[in-house]
């Protein structure tokens, strides 16, 4: 991989993160239920190539707010 391939993967993963930690808070202080979080990553993952959904679901299951 390119360095700046690496680069853009890692910005996007960082991006993730702070999303899933803003989740997660939303759902420590009950502005957002676990089922609605559920429904958006859904709705996210819907968006995607199906090629794609095995290895996003890994990425997100370990990093959800369920799981810190």
């Amino acid at each position: 991989m390119t360095a700046p391939a690496r680069a853009e993967v890692e910005m996007g993963q960082l991006g993730l993160a702070l999303v899933m930690e803003d989740f997660r808070r939303r759902i420590e202080r009950g502005d957002m239920s676990e089922e609605a979080f559920a429904d958006l990553l859904t709705g996210a993952l819907n968006r995607f190539p199906p090629e794609f959904e095995t290895e996003l679901r890994g990425y997100l299951s370990s990093h959800s707010p369920a799981n810190p």
